[in-house]
């Protein structure tokens, strides 16, 4: 860095990070015993487990904003918290999901997940509401969520 950065000071950073964790990320396929098992990756980040997939300090005393860019098979759709910024479709058949979070949360709560999806809209008091289900519980989605108040 060109100079120190103060106390009260605000910086932005990128990194660019690739990791294979074992711990914080879960990747799930079909197998023998359920060969129909739908293709999966999510995060449990909670209480201090992102760390192993993402370069943070894992620990719930600090917040922070962020954004999650993930490229996956088209077959697939890649969620995460905040707002879809973009999708860019790539040659060789894949897809970049762009997300952002704008408001400053702890790092266990920054979380993705990939799979068969489809996007089934919603909302709360003019607030829009998005559930990434599985296509054969798209039309049930809403009537179960009505009972929460949503």
């Amino acid at each position: 860095m060109d100079k120190p950065i103060g106390w009260n000071d605000t910086v932005s950073v990128r990194v660019d990070y690739t990791s294979f964790p074992t711990v914080g990320t879960f990747f799930i396929r079909p197998d023998e015993t359920y060969p129909d098992k739908p293709w999966q990756a999510w995060t449990q980040g909670e209480e201090t487990d992102n760390h192993h997939w993402v370069p943070i300090y894992d620990y719930p005393n600090e917040r922070s904003t962020f954004e999650t860019i993930l490229t996956v098979d088209r077959s697939l759709k890649a969620v995460s918290n905040g707002e879809l910024v973009s999708i860019v479709e790539n040659k060789d058949g894949t897809h970049t999901w762009h997300w952002r979070e704008n408001f400053p949360m702890v790092a266990y709560l920054i979380s993705y997940v990939v799979g068969d999806y489809v996007k089934v809209e919603d909302s709360y008091n003019g607030i829009p509401v998005n559930y990434w289900v599985y296509k054969e519980n798209q039309d049930e989605t809403c009537v179960l969520w009505s009972d929460h108040g949503l």
